[in-house]
């Protein structure tokens, strides 16, 4: 009996939804990955990124759309993205002069990987 509850407890330990990540990892050094370009002529932002971060690969990218008062995107939505140059690249067409930001989120997460990791850039007209 004794042992019976000690491989129960043991296989709770280590099943994934115990040690399923809390929070995504996320920081400058991941920002710092995200280039973002303003083409004026084209009014379009070009969005340049590696397609892994610490040995996981790229993801999705989606795109926010957030208003000076929130912390937190209120819509967003995924982006297409072509590679070039070793990188990844996507873009977004500016579409007028908008009174809330931009901001883009890039994610890589392999097909085992528990936790993403992200990285995000504002989107600001030059």
């Amino acid at each position: 009996m004794k042992f019976r509850v000690i491989l129960i407890f043991i296989s709770i330990l280590l099943s994934s939804s115990v040690v399923a990540c809390v929070a995504p990892t996320q920081g400058k050094e991941y920002d710092d990955l995200v280039e973002v370009n303003w083409n004026k002529q084209e009014r379009s932002f070009y969005i340049l990124f590696p397609n892994e971060a610490d040995g996981q690969k790229f993801d999705n990218v989606t795109l926010g759309l957030l208003k000076d008062d929130e912390p937190f995107a209120s819509t967003s939505a995924p982006l297409q993205t072509y590679p070039k140059n070793g990188k990844l690249l996507t873009y977004v067409r500016s579409f007028g002069d908008l009174d809330i930001g931009l901001n883009v989120s890039v994610w890589w997460q392999g097909e085992n990987d528990v936790c993403p990791i992200i990285g995000k850039a504002k989107l600001v007209k030059k």
